[in-house]
C-alpha cells in the first residue's frame, strides 16, 4: 500500500544526484524541511496571496521587498523561525502527518534544531552552533551526516513521534 510518505520517497529516490543540493541524497534531506500542519482556514492565511505557476509572486515581488530593505519587514530570521518553531509546535492528529512513522518525525525534528544551527551561526554564535550540530549529526542518516561532515553512528530511532 502507497502511502504520502512512501510516495515522496519514491519520487526522491528517481531524482538524479545533484551535487548542488547533496541534501536530496537520502528521503530525510526533504522531511527535514516540514515544519508542520497549516491551518488554510486560520485568519492567518484565509486572505493570503497563493503563490501559484501561474501568478508567482514570490519570485516576482521577492527580490522587490528585499531591494526595499527598512520599509517593508523582511520575514526571515527569528521572526521566520518563531513562526516555523509554531507550526512545529502544533498537533498532527487529524492531519495527513499523523500516519508518518518516528524516522519521519525525527528527521523533521533534526531539520529544526539544524535551522537553529544556521540561525545561530548567523548571529555569530559558532561555538553554541558547532555544539548543536554536534548533536545532530549523528541522528542523520548517512547520506546526509556526510553533507556534514559527521561519520558518527546512527542514534537509535526513538517510537515517539
Amino acid at each position: 500500500m502507497f502511502t504520502f510518505s512512501t510516495m515522496v520517497e519514491r519520487r526522491i529516490r528517481e531524482l538524479q544526484p545533484d551535487n548542488t543540493n547533496p541534501t536530496f541524497a537520502h528521503p530525510a534531506g526533504l522531511w527535514m524541511f516540514l515544519a508542520g500542519p497549516l491551518e488554510p482556514g486560520s485568519e492567518r492565511f484565509i486572505h493570503a496571496r497563493r503563490n501559484r505557476e501561474n501568478e508567482p509572486w514570490l519570485e516576482i515581488l521577492g527580490p522587490l521587498n528585499h531591494a526595499a530593505r527598512g520599509r517593508t519587514p523582511l520575514f526571515v530570521g527569528r521572526q521566520l523561525e518563531r513562526f516555523l518553531n509554531e507550526i512545529r509546535s502544533r498537533p498532527v492528529a487529524g492531519t495527513p502527518l499523523a500516519r508518518l512513522d518516528s524516522p519521519h518525525f525525527q528527521w523533521r525534528l533534526a531539520g529544526g534544531k539544524l535551522a537553529e544551527v544556521a540561525m545561530l551561526t548567523f548571529e555569530q554564535r559558532t561555538q553554541e552552533a558547532e555544539l548543536l550540530l554536534k548533536q545532530l549529526i549523528p541522528v542523520l542518516p548517512a547520506e546526509i551526516r556526510a553533507v556534514f561532515g559527521g561519520s558518527a553512528p546512527a542514534a537509535p530511532v526513538s517510537n515517539a513521534p
